[in-house]
C-alpha cells in the first residue's frame, strides 16, 4: 500500500507526459494530413470546358428516359460542334434501337446503357470509349476523371441520382471551393447547371450496385468520353 502510495503520482505523470506526447504527435499528424490534402486541392488546376446545357424535360417530348442520349447530344454538340437537338438525340437513339427499354412515349421504362449510348455515338459519327469503374477505388475514380478534364474531354456519368434513381449527366468542369475539390456537372434532368463535391460525385457513382455486365445497373455505372 505504501508504495502504490508513493508510484501513484509517478503513475499520472507518466500518463500526463504520455497523453500529452500522443497528443503532439497525432496533433501533428492530422496537421500533416490537412495540410496534404490542401496541397492536393490547390496542385489541381480549375477546368471548366464550354458546355451546352439541354434538358431533357422540354420541347416536344418530355422523356424521362432520355437522360442518356440527351448527355450525348450534349457532349457530342460541346466537342465536336455537332448539330442536334435533345428531341432529335432521343428520337434517333429509339428508332436506331439503342434504348434498353424506352416505355411508352418515353415516359417510362429503363432508358440506356452506356454500350447504348456508346453505339448512339458511333450513329452520329464519333465514337467513345467506357470505363465502368466496376472495382475501381476512389482515387481511381476521381483521378479518371480528372484525367479526362484535363486532356479537354467532358465525360459522361451513368450515376445514382440525388432522387433514386439511375440517370446519366455530364462532367464539364473541376474547380476547388472552400477548400474542397468540386465538379461542374450539366445535369440533363431539369437542364441543371450543377456543383458536386468530390465526395457527392462519389457517392453518385458507387451508389450504383452493378458489379459487373449482368445487371442493367452494372451496364450504367462508369463513364464514357469522346475519343
Amino acid at each position: 500500500m505504501t508504495l502504490f502510495k508513493y508510484l501513484l503520482p509517478v503513475i499520472i505523470a507518466m500518463k500526463i507526459i504520455l497523453g500529452s506526447a500522443g497528443g503532439r504527435i497525432y496533433g501533428t499528424l492530422a496537421y500533416g494530413a490537412v495540410e496534404m490534402l490542401n496541397r492536393n486541392a490547390s496542385a489541381l488546376s480549375t477546368v471548366r470546358l464550354d458546355t451546352e446545357i439541354f434538358d431533357q424535360l422540354t420541347g416536344e417530348i418530355r422523356s424521362i428516359t432520355g437522360c442518356g442520349p440527351t448527355s450525348a447530344a450534349m457532349l457530342m454538340s460541346s466537342e465536336k460542334g455537332f448539330e442536334i437537338t435533345k428531341d432529335e438525340a432521343v428520337v434517333r437513339a429509339y428508332q436506331k434501337g439503342y434504348y434498353y427499354f424506352a416505355g411508352e412515349n418515353f415516359t417510362s421504362g429503363r432508358g440506356v446503357t452506356q454500350e447504348n449510348i456508346q453505339s448512339f455515338i458511333r450513329d452520329c459519327g464519333f465514337d467513345s470509349e467506357i470505363d465502368h469503374l466496376w472495382n475501381d477505388s476512389d482515387e481511381m475514380i476521381t483521378n479518371k476523371i480528372d484525367s479526362h478534364l484535363n486532356n479537354g474531354n467532358r465525360v459522361i456519368v451513368g450515376h445514382n441520382s440525388f432522387h433514386g434513381f439511375l440517370h446519366y449527366a455530364l462532367i464539364y468542369g473541376r474547380t476547388i471551393s472552400g477548400g474542397k475539390i468540386c465538379y461542374n456537372v450539366a445535369d440533363p434532368w431539369g437542364g441543371l447547371d450543377s456543383v458536386w463535391t468530390r465526395n457527392e460525385l462519389l457517392e453518385q457513382i458507387k451508389t450504383v450496385y452493378g458489379y459487373d455486365s449482368t445487371t442493367f445497373e452494372g451496364q450504367v455505372k462508369g463513364i464514357q468520353w469522346l475519343i
